[in-house]
């Protein structure tokens, strides 16, 4: 898994990042990136993250990860990001329907 995350990040490298959702309970951060001349984007899921230090979005960005405690962070040193000791998943699609992109559903129509 973690061999296909840079491959996909770079992708999506200099578009804009949003903090998307943060669930309580068992709790999972969203983070979506989005381009303007793409009509898709990237979900990165941050599973129980222990810390998060990030602004509410950002342009440019460069996001990495990298292992944690046996676990992974999420970074963006430009912006100054940081979600450290979580489970990460990535979810690519090619298009958004912002319709059913609402804070509670978090998650868009895969394609």
């Amino acid at each position: 898994m973690m061999r296909h995350f840079p491959k996909r990040l770079a992708r999506w490298r200099g578009a804009r990042a949003r903090l998307w959702t943060l669930t309580s309970g068992h709790p999972v951060l969203t983070i979506l990136l989005t381009m303007d001349e793409v009509p898709g984007g990237l979900m990165i899921y941050c599973g129980s993250p222990e810390r998060i230090e990030a602004p509410r979005h950002w342009d440019s960005s460069d996001i990495q990860i990298e292992l944690d405690a046996g676990l992974f962070r999420v970074v963006d040193h430009g912006a100054r990001v940081l979600i450290s000791e979580c489970s990460v998943g990535l979810r690519e699609f090619d298009s958004i329907d912002w319709g059913a992109l609402t804070e509670h559903e978090g998650v868009p129509g895969d394609s």
